[in-house]
């Protein structure tokens, strides 16, 4: 029993009889994993055009008019390496099937005439074939990659009715206005002055709202903001008395969610896929592969 017969046993619960089915299947499933909206099917039978003879067909993959002839080869068991052989069936077969192109899964090393027979099959066979590497998956596979994310997301809304105050810098020529105003009260009044969280220009028009220049500044939650703004041109109501000011300093508070969201992968990490044609480098775990199951045409399901 190799490697992948235990590991398919250890997922699905049962050993298929016919040897190297284990890592044609999980191979199969692994294609289904990657590309979800393709239909993946596994031992499928095409018939060649030309001597019309019957290929069996490890792992059919369609998706948007292209079908790709897979073919699967675990020697964990005595560790050899595929060679140019094992990839000249394959491709023997791609000039006469309706397929685009040809991919070799292998549990272990390419030889260095294998590798060059893939890399020259489009000048050979006419159609290129592409070479997988789907082994079971190591702890130093897992090393560099980001396996769970863990997100804490705030969302502030500004209190601007609860708006205060701290302190207010008059112009020289408001300093004048409040002397003035300050002359004609009487002993223990105060400037009959309300701030409110509107400035006005000179004309009485609004032209700073203070709440939108407090939002500018957003404090890390649970903080309330606290800020100074310069605010040229701006003037303070007091009655029917407009003071000139230079800027002001207030705090306003904030109302608060927090949302926190926890991604990690799900289940143990079982199978390594690399697929350097396709920029593919990823771990497959356990419960992605028990989520594949195969009907009995061979169709291989993705359970959601």
């Amino acid at each position: 029993m190799s490697l992948m017969d235990e590991l398919f046993e250890e997922i699905y619960g049962f050993r298929p009889t016919k040897e190297g089915q284990s890592y044609e299947m999980l191979a199969a499933a692994v294609v289904k994993i990657l590309n979800e909206d393709g239909c993946v099917k596994h031992n499928q039978r095409l018939r060649g055009e030309f001597s019309k003879s019957l290929y069996q067909i490890d792992v059919l993959y369609e998706q948007n008019g292209h079908r790709v002839f897979g073919e699967a080869k675990d020697y964990t068991n005595t560790c050899n390496k595929v060679g140019r052989p094992d990839l000249q069936k394959l491709g023997g077969g791609l000039p006469e099937l309706e397929v685009t192109r040809g991919l070799f899964f292998s549990a272990t090393e390419y030889s260095r005439e294998a590798k060059k027979y893939a890399a020259e099959s489009s000048q050979i066979v006419g159609k290129p074939i592409d070479l997988a590497h789907l082994r079971k998956s190591t702890e130093k596979d897992r090393e560099g990659r980001i396996e769970s994310i863990h997100l804490t997301i705030w969302a502030g809304v500004p209190l601007s009715e609860q708006l205060q105050i701290e302190k207010v810098v008059f112009t020289p020529e408001g300093e004048d206005v409040c002397n003035k105003l300050r002359a004609n009260l009487k002993e223990g009044e105060e400037i009959p002055c309300r701030i409110c969280d509107v400035l006005e220009d000179r004309s009485g028009v609004p032209i700073y709202h203070l709440g939108e220049l407090l939002a500018k500044v957003t404090p890390a939650p649970p903080e309330k903001t606290y800020a100074s703004f310069v605010v040229p041109g701006g003037h303070l109501r007091c009655g029917d008395t407009l003071i000139p000011l230079r800027g002001l300093t207030f705090t306003m508070p904030w109302l608060w969610f927090g949302l926190e969201s926890f991604i990690a992968t799900h289940g143990k990490p079982k199978l390594l896929i690399k697929l350097a044609s396709q920029n593919i480098d990823k771990i497959i775990t356990d419960e992605q592969l028990r989520n594949i199951h195969f009907d009995g045409n061979g169709e291989a399901h993705l359970e959601t």
